[in-house]
């Protein structure tokens, strides 16, 4: 009735297995638990009205851990590709596959933190910033998968002994820039230049390296910080065709990858 969110339909599953399971076998069905789940739900509802989450503080505490170790593996991956460590590589890519658990629970607060501004008037003002949170979630899940898959092509060419370029490990290390910029950016509402301007130069730094290298290896990895620096663009508010464009102007067309 209120929209269907995953907690209330958990909270409404549970309810329903306990009016059946405490329910004694051979007692006729009474309401009175139908009866305690109502004035339990008004209660909450009340409650919830009165004295709300601050629904923007619940999202920037589950985006934090996000960004933080969005930061630390491409901070890890760019020492990886200086140092050419192979079990090193092999932790990286390991702890790449562990933001998902911290995205999975940013896009939950994301839903309470819409519950809770829906039903309170008094945070309704909130609906506007966890739409942006909301449209810049989805673009920093998508530069999370690109990191995981530069970390794996970074675990590859390590092992392989592939031959890294300068520009690569500070390109990785403008991305992590970049991110801990869009985290400001989400938080104070300074403006996304700083973001925006660490991601193009990540780009930048990336293609160049087009100009002298052209192995498989090499393009794929490159390829990979240029699409997370587009899932960065859009998450500062970028459209799809803007970022493009912004990328190429700084970039130039050293390839045909991105």
């Amino acid at each position: 009735f209120f929209g269907g969110g995953t907690i209330l339909i958990n909270q409404a599953a549970v309810s329903a297995i306990l009016v059946v399971v405490l329910q004694p076998p051979d007692a006729v069905f009474s309401p009175d638990r139908f009866i305690d789940a109502l004035i339990g739900g008004g209660v909450a509802l009340g409650i919830n009205y009165l004295f709300p989450v601050n629904p923007e503080r619940l999202v920037q505490r589950a985006a934090t851990p996000v960004f933080d170790e969005l930061v630390g593996v491409l901070e890890e991956i760019s020492t990886v590709l200086r140092e050419g460590d192979e079990k090193r590589a092999e932790r990286v890519l390991d702890r790449s596959r562990e933001i998902d658990g911290r995205v999975r629970t940013l896009n939950e607060a994301l839903e309470a933190g819409h519950e809770t501004a829906r039903l309170s008037p008094t945070r309704r003002r909130s609906l506007r910033q966890l739409e942006f949170y909301g449209s810049a979630g989805i673009r920093i899940e998508l530069a999370v998968i690109n990191t995981r898959v530069l970390a794996r092509g970074v675990y590859n060419a390590v092992r392989r002994g592939d031959t890294i370029a300068p520009q690569l490990p500070e390109a990785v290390l403008d991305l992590s820039r970049s991110v801990r910029a869009l985290a400001a950016f989400l938080e104070d509402d300074k403006g996304p230049e700083e973001a925006r301007g660490w991601a193009l130069e990540a780009a930048r730094r990336a293609t160049e390296i087009l100009e002298e290298r052209h192995e498989l290896g090499i393009s794929v990895l490159v390829g990979q910080v240029r699409s997370a620096a587009v899932d960065l663009l859009r998450s500062t508010g970028m459209d799809q065709a803007t970022a493009l464009q912004a990328l190429e102007d700084a970039a130039g067309r050293a390839s045909e990858i991105g």
